[in-house]
């Protein structure tokens, strides 16, 4: 699976030119109201750009201009199989993204630096399904008439189910996306994604992160490994991404639990009483 590719990009007043990108970019400006003259195309206008200010630029397109100040600007590499994808998804023939220039949109550029954040470190399957949810909102803005796709599937039941909850808690220390449980339901992707949310009343990435947080929390009140190796054995890339999502979901870090395990006897004491 192609993962989108983010970059957080500074510079000072000056020119710039980018031509025939082979992919896709998505822009979200992040510094503060600035001027510029830019060229898409050969179209020209004149500006002002301020923090979440989104533009979209198709591959293949010619842009070019001037800041008139410093900038800073978080870039997407949006990848075409991917893209491709996110077309099928919503019922649209696929092609070519039409240009937006200077578009506010909360949830995309939400999306977008959500998906900066958990580029260096972040769990595949959440990153996977942050760029889906993206380019399926970028789809809509560039063809209007899209529409998400209604499977009718009824909810992932008897042995399908039981192969992906296996196959989920027998690997929650190894990397794995939402088309590998697909595959393990034998169902189109679409499809096992509204068929798991009717099973489990929750999309698989967030169950999948609920479970790998659980584990890690009851390694962690255990009290018998490092925080850094709990992180590991819990499928999580580092200390601090699972103290990310113990705080996000429990309201607690992995030093309150290593606390609350100091307070308590030792598993070598307990097995000698």
């Amino acid at each position: 699976m192609e993962l989108i590719q983010t970059a957080l990009i500074k510079g000072e007043r000056g020119t710039f030119e980018n031509t025939g990108a082979p992919i896709a970019s998505l822009a979200v400006h992040a510094s503060g109201r600035i001027g510029q003259r830019i060229v898409l195309d050969g179209r020209a206008q004149r500006r002002w750009v301020a923090p979440g200010d989104i533009d979209l630029v198709p591959a293949g397109s010619h842009i070019g201009g001037e800041d008139e100040g410093a900038y800073a600007m978080l870039i997407l590499g949006l990848p075409v199989e991917a893209l491709a994808r996110a077309f099928d998804a919503l019922g649209a023939r696929a092609g070519r993204l039409q240009p937006l220039l200077g578009v506010r949109d909360a949830g995309i550029a939400g999306l977008a630096w959500a998906l900066h954040r958990e580029s260096a470190d972040g769990d595949l399957l959440y990153r996977g399904c942050l760029g889906e949810e993206l380019l399926r909102r970028l789809v809509r803005l560039s063809a209007p008439t899209a529409r998400d796709s209604d499977p009718k599937a009824p909810a992932l039941s008897g042995e399908r189910l039981r192969r992906v909850l296996d196959f989920i808690d027998g690997n929650l220390d190894q990397p794995f996306t939402v088309d590998d449980l697909a595959e393990r339901a034998g169902l189109g992707l679409t499809t096992f994604k509204a068929a798991f949310r009717l099973a489990l009343d929750t999309p698989a990435h967030r169950y999948v992160v609920r479970r790998r947080s659980e584990r890690a929390r009851l390694l962690l009140l255990a009290g018998d490994l490092a925080p850094s190796q709990i992180a590991l054995e819990a499928g999580f890339s580092h200390q601090s991404h699972m103290a990310r999502w113990l705080r996000r979901l429990y309201g607690v870090l992995p030093s309150d639990l290593g606390r609350r395990a100091a307070r308590r006897p030792s598993t070598q004491a307990r097995a000698l009483r």
